[in-house]
């Protein structure tokens, strides 16, 4: 049954007990992309190669991923990523698949693309689950013509091409609404839904005034079309949250989004044209038949949690939980603290395949 919004209780480890043994991020192999192959243990050396081969960014979520390995209870080793990329009618997408078990499907923010998920994928593997990141089309290594499509249908065809036939489905912001859409046109295929920050297409509770302001800002940003601008208005509204002062959040966490928000507005970035679900979501959430998690941060805009508390009064078995100290990208934030979340509303559930 749905719940009142709560806030989030302090960060425990992630991982029931199951792995007795201490961290020792010196081994993960996960982050031997980002190191240049040279490992954790040689973080300078790999920083080194990564930026001879002009890859910045890397270094940047290396260290993101580094500030939360201290605290994290995991296997001493983590899984190698498997990279592929598929055919979608008029697109390509590119996938990064880690681990065995049941899976977990992570549906990116539209101002990053599916490395924004690495800070927690970690906790997610810990704990014994497949998981899946891929790019929404024109985002990262995903490419698209002109064409009408579905971003539900894209989703259903990433859990085809991997073997999935059910998935636990992750998502921030439009990925969480892809979450939801996904959940409603193709209830067999979804076993839950978290989503981060999202909205319920069609429904609407309004902002602040303050927020007006803000939202006014992105616009006229928008309207210049300069991928710097734009950049800067998303991370100064999305990763800073509303009205919140800009030394609020790391400045890697802030330079990562802002490279990637850049490279999604660089001319020539073909998005295609998605096909929303008709009818929207508002008018069909009695669909949402598996167990749904809403999830905001504190500090995002105010429509956000409003929109929590809409899904927990009209989703069949949806719960809600309200993260203080954080705004809308809460995977980069605090992915301890989310993924603790997550992995303690999955735990009940019957495992899947």
């Amino acid at each position: 049954p749905a719940t009142a919004a709560q806030p989030a209780t302090a960060a425990q480890p992630c991982d029931g007990g199951r792995h007795r043994r201490p961290p020792d991020p010196t081994t993960r192999r996960y982050t031997s992309r980002l190191t240049g192959g040279a490992g954790i243990e040689n973080r300078e050396a790999g920083r080194q190669k990564c930026e001879a081969r002009g890859e910045r960014r890397y270094t940047q979520r290396l260290d993101i991923v580094l500030r939360h390995s201290a605290s994290t209870r995991c296997c001493d080793t983590l899984p190698p990523m498997t990279e592929r990329a598929i055919d979608v009618p008029g697109g390509r997408l590119a996938i990064h698949d880690f681990g065995e078990g049941p899976g977990i499907v992570l549906l990116h923010a539209a101002i990053v693309d599916s490395w924004a998920w690495e800070p927690l994928t970690p906790f997610l593997l810990d704990a014994g689950y497949r998981v899946v990141a891929f790019d929404r089309r024109g985002a990262g290594g995903s490419t698209t013509d002109d064409v009408a499509f579905s971003h539900r249908a894209d989703t259903i065809a990433v859990l085809d091409a991997l073997g999935l036939h059910q998935a636990a489905l992750v998502g921030t912001s439009v990925g969480g609404q892809v979450a939801l859409d996904t959940a409603i046109e193709a209830p067999d295929r979804v076993t839950a839904v978290v989503a981060i920050g999202s909205i319920v297409p069609d429904w609407f509770p309004g902002m602040t005034p303050a927020e007006e302001a803000v939202e006014a800002e992105l616009e006229r940003a928008e309207q210049s079309g300069d991928p710097d601008a734009i950049a800067d208005a998303d991370v100064r509204a999305w990763v800073d949250g509303p009205g919140q002062p800009p030394d609020r959040v790391p400045e890697d966490i802030r330079e990562l989004v802002r490279e990637m928000d850049r490279a999604l507005n660089e001319p020539g970035v073909v998005r295609g044209r998605p096909v929303p679900m008709r009818p929207p979501a508002s008018e069909q959430l009695e669909r949402l038949t598996m167990p749904v998690l809403a999830v905001a941060g504190e500090l995002d805009f105010s429509y956000h949690v409003a929109t929590c508390g809409f899904l927990a009064a009209h989703a069949p078995d949806a719960r809600v939980v309200v993260m203080p100290d954080v705004a809308h990208m809460i995977g980069l934030e605090a992915p301890e603290e989310l993924a603790r979340q997550v992995l303690d509303f999955l735990a009940p559930l019957p495992r899947w395949s």
